[in-house]
């Protein structure tokens, strides 16, 4: 992962939220497990759905978790919609995946998910929030940053700043009104 300080490109000896903070909220940020295995984030966008990355649910078998450490109340993904594949480089502008819960999460407040499309634009402030390895080798515990958008598209739009990396994948990227706008 690389970082940016002054303008230098620093690279990171983990995969972190870059220089991010302990999240103590955003209670509907979830982690993603196979097994023992923690494999990415996501959002809890409805009492039976979490929205995520398409390359993090890859196979069956995963359950989610919740809490700082994404190991509370374990719910099973008993089902998993992927984007279309358009044709695009890799998985780019359609790596978006939906996780069906096998049970309804009551508990925890979903996500608001904005349905107009313009709920972005450049200058904005967006929040990544991941349970990744951290710069200082921790990993398993929710952290949070907030990012500057500098572009916006059809699919997609573009932050620069502290950053996420592998391990924060699927988490939830989250508008200045607490709605996620998309995944990291």
């Amino acid at each position: 992962c690389l970082d940016t300080q002054g303008g230098a490109a620093v690279a990171s000896q983990r995969f972190a939220i870059v220089a991010g903070s302990l999240e103590s909220g955003e209670a509907a940020t979830v982690q993603i497990w196979i097994g023992s295995e923690r494999i990415c984030g996501g959002s809890l966008v409805a009492p039976r759905v979490v929205l995520t990355a398409k390359h993090c649910l890859t196979r069956d078998g995963f359950t989610v978790g919740f809490g700082p450490r994404g190991t509370d109340n374990l719910v099973a993904i008993a089902q998993i919609l992927w984007a279309p594949n358009r044709g695009g480089f890799l998985w780019q502008d359609e790596d978006l995946a939906l996780g069906i819960l096998e049970a309804p999460v009551d508990t925890v407040p979903p996500y608001p998910v904005p349905w107009t499309g313009d709920a972005l634009a450049i200058g904005d402030p967006v929040r990544l929030v991941g349970y990744g390895d951290t710069e200082r080798g921790f990993g398993g515990v929710k952290y949070s940053t907030t990012d500057t958008v500098f572009a916006v598209s059809t699919y997609e739009f573009r932050a620069e700043g502290n950053g996420a990396c592998t391990g924060d994948s699927g988490g939830p990227a989250i508008a200045a009104d607490g709605s996620v706008v998309g995944v990291i």
